[in-house]
């Protein structure tokens, strides 16, 4: 039997990463699969006062910090809720400005992605354990010469990759969101995308399909509709890929691996392929995943995890 953990959807969380690391000893899989929108959307500057005290702003609330131990509480709060954090001097009006912020906000994702890769290799090289890691929509298109540099985790997209004898065929991009995030294309473009990669197949009956993006109308892809002011409603409307479920339906995969819609958590089968979306709550620091057992072709089980 073979068994894979995967996760997706951690959004620069680093407690979420570290449970990820921990799951290795819980679960014991022979490969960890972290797939999909690996890094942070926000930085907060925490911006030092003549008077000695730290301001910034998080989460809708301005905070006067008075001491350094609650700035460092503060920093850890920030990196497992997902975003990014700095220190800057409220006299130094050169890095009070958008430019330096972007410029810092790249900065700490190559920074927290390298530290990622490094704990994982101290941790779970030893224990012969597979990584396998791969980009989502929301990454910027950087982040990928971080990922397939890493010496022990092995960079999976658009790539035709074998985990435990399987094939498993890997996708980053998505249909059209509201959002406008790096790595969306028409719905007509992923299908073309997707055709293209699975060209490199011999065997699709044992294939994993690891697409980000989820099959439409599938249960999967369930999200608020958002409004014109991206607002979001409250009816759920199916917002994955058609062309990503008829992939899924003509060639029949053994298993399909998604996220991308964090509240669709859960499973189903499409013909004879059994999909997951372990869902995410990223933000809440909680660590959603899916073990999967696969022997002899088949999934002989799965569940679906909350640490």
């Amino acid at each position: 039997m073979f068994r894979l953990f995967f996760v997706t959807d951690i959004h620069g969380s680093d407690v979420c990463f570290r449970k990820f690391v921990k799951a290795a000893e819980i679960y014991k899989p022979n490969a960890l699969l972290l797939c999909g929108d690996l890094t942070g959307k926000f930085i907060v500057p925490i911006i030092k006062q003549q008077d000695g005290t730290f301001k910034a702003r998080y989460a809708g609330s301005d905070l006067v910090l008075t001491k350094q131990d609650e700035v460092v509480a503060l920093q850890q709060k920030i990196a497992d809720t997902g975003s990014y954090s700095y220190e800057v001097d409220s006299t130094d009006k050169e890095k009070l400005t958008p430019e330096y912020s972007k410029q810092m906000f790249q900065e700490k994702i190559r920074e927290r992605t390298l530290s990622w890769m490094s704990l994982a290799q101290k941790r779970l090289s030893e224990k012969k354990i597979e990584f396998f890691i791969s980009p989502g929509n929301d990454d910027e298109l950087p982040i990928d010469d971080l990922l397939s540099s890493s010496e022990y985790a092995k960079y999976c997209e658009e790539k035709v990759i074998d985990v435990g004898g399987h094939e498993m065929v890997t996708l980053a991009w998505t249909n059209p969101t509201p959002w406008q995030t790096t790595r969306e294309c028409s719905d007509e473009e992923l299908g073309q995308r997707v055709e293209k990669l699975l060209s490199g197949v011999r065997r699709m009956e044992s294939c994993i399909f690891n697409f980000h993006c989820p099959p439409y109308d599938s249960g999967l892809d369930s999200a608020p509709e958002i409004s014109k002011e991206l607002k979001a409603g409250t009816e759920m409307i199916p917002v994955g890929s058609k062309s990503i479920r008829k992939a899924i339906e003509e060639h029949q995969p053994l298993l399909g691996l998604h996220g991308h819609i964090h509240e669709s958590r859960g499973a189903l089968s499409i013909g004879k392929t059994l999909c997951i979306n372990p869902g995410s709550e990223y933000g809440e620091g909680i660590l959603r995943g899916a073990i999967v057992n696969l022997e002899n072709g088949k999934v002989k089980g799965y569940l679906l995890t909350s640490g």
